[in-house]
């Protein structure tokens, strides 16, 4: 290893003059904006992970089919990419308390509508109210992390934000087996809103203040990389979001529908979302403490899905299908949070417009998947979902490396992601291709 570490141009800017040190807090200060922060994130996700969990039950109760469920799970995600789009600086100008509780609000009110609906229709329209939950939950969630955690503990900070995803399927999964088959699918919806409760008091507690180093900072709401650079990134995210999202919510309805208890498909599902979870985290972990080139993981990520989903359209069984499950989602929803960490540290001026354009390809991944899968599962089999999604995510490793390509051939030696904004201008950071 070098024993000093090279200087090097930072990314793009659209600003004149050197770029500013993004803020900074006592690394003490972590836990407690990354604790909110995660409960903000899975009581506005959660919405979706239930509903395909519970599928089956519910399937009983009001008829839901496999289109329907993709439909309910689209609206969701539709609108959450609406709000991403267009309403990225006003959530930022209601600061991260505002947006908490309006998040808040969203979200719970969405779980009881469907805990209480008495039909399909009435439930697409109760998840179609939880999309905005899900965006201002998120917005606010990354503001809080960028604005109140320092740069040495932000890649872990965002780890276990962005685990939060998979712990809201996590979750769904061990309520099949202790609520869903026990008092009832709707039992999951009604106390699902009590996350709000210690989101609540975590967040009031001390009013969610900033270090005194980073309020010393005011944040400009410029971004500093190119928009289109974001963008390009986003529609990789989408496509290979659209895989992930299928699998997570129609994950137990296809292999009850192979053959295995639905149970066991509950518990199943919890342990593949457990390893995603557990993957963003230690992902998050790494990058903290190890440079290495953050698109390239990405696109590495994404080829080894293809992998875990082309297996799981054989038809696999027992054991196998627990390995192929924990492969397709470690590696389908372990760039996630790799992608949000980078973004955040390029843009710490503005983190809710900069996560808002990825986050747009994210949520028109997952609003699109569930809604194409849901319609080609109907038609033909959930095996022919896994092998789409499975191609999918091939095309969006290639475009992985395609932005890499494009951005490096404007003028940059490295991965443009692998490089931040220092706390210093005299002594940059970086990360190793």
């Amino acid at each position: 290893m070098p024993t000093a570490t090279p200087t090097i141009e930072a990314p793009v800017s659209h600003q004149a003059g050197p770029v500013p040190a993004p803020p900074t807090a006592p690394s003490g200060s972590a836990i407690r904006p990354t604790v909110i922060a995660t409960l903000q994130t899975t009581l506005g996700m959660i919405g979706p992970f239930l509903l395909g969990a519970l599928a089956t039950s519910m399937r009983a109760d009001v008829g839901m089919s496999p289109a329907q469920l993709g439909l309910a799970a689209s609206g969701f995600f539709g609108v959450s990419a609406l709000v991403y789009a267009f309403a990225n600086t006003r959530i930022e100008a209601l600061g991260v308390q505002g947006s908490t509780w309006v998040g808040i609000a969203f979200a719970a009110v969405s779980l009881v509508l469907v805990g209480t609906a008495t039909s399909t229709p009435m439930i697409v329209l109760a998840m179609v109210l939880g999309g905005p939950g899900n965006a201002i939950s998120q917005l606010s969630a990354n503001m809080r992390l960028a604005q109140r955690v320092d740069d040495d503990h932000l890649g872990t900070a965002v780890g276990v934000k962005q685990g939060a995803v998979p712990l809201g399927t996590m979750l769904a999964g061990f309520a099949v087996p202790a609520i869903a088959l026990t008092v009832g699918w709707r039992a999951a919806f009604l106390v699902a809103p009590v996350l709000a409760v210690p989101l609540l008091v975590a967040s009031l507690s001390r009013n969610g203040r900033r270090s005194a180093s980073a309020a010393a900072i005011q944040p400009t709401g410029q971004l500093r990389t190119s928009r289109r650079h974001l963008w390009l990134l986003a529609a990789a995210a989408g496509l290979a979001t659209a895989a992930g999202q299928s699998s997570s919510v129609f994950y137990v309805d296809a292999i009850v529908d192979a053959g295995t208890a639905e149970a066991a498909a509950g518990l199943l599902l919890a342990l593949g979302s457990a390893a995603g979870a557990m993957t963003r985290i230690l992902v998050g972990v790494a990058v903290d403490r190890f440079p290495f080139g953050h698109l390239r993981g990405i696109a590495a990520a994404m080829a080894l899905a293809v992998v875990g989903f082309a297996a799981l359209a054989t038809g696999p069984t027992g054991a196998l299908l627990a390995l192929v499950t924990v492969v397709a989602f470690i590696a389908s929803w372990g760039w996630n949070g790799l992608l949000t960490y980078a973004v955040l540290r390029l843009n710490p001026d503005a983190p809710a417009q900069a996560t808002g354009i990825t986050q747009t390809g994210l949520s028109i991944g997952a609003a699109s998947g569930p809604l194409i899968a849901g319609q080609v599962a109907t038609a033909a089999s959930y095996d022919v979902v896994w092998m789409l999604s499975a191609g999918a995510l091939a095309v969006s490793a290639a475009l992985v490396l395609v932005a890499r390509h494009v951005i490096r051939a404007g003028g940059s030696d490295q991965d443009p992601l692998d490089a931040y904004p220092a706390a210093s201008t005299s002594s940059p950071t970086t990360r190793d291709q």
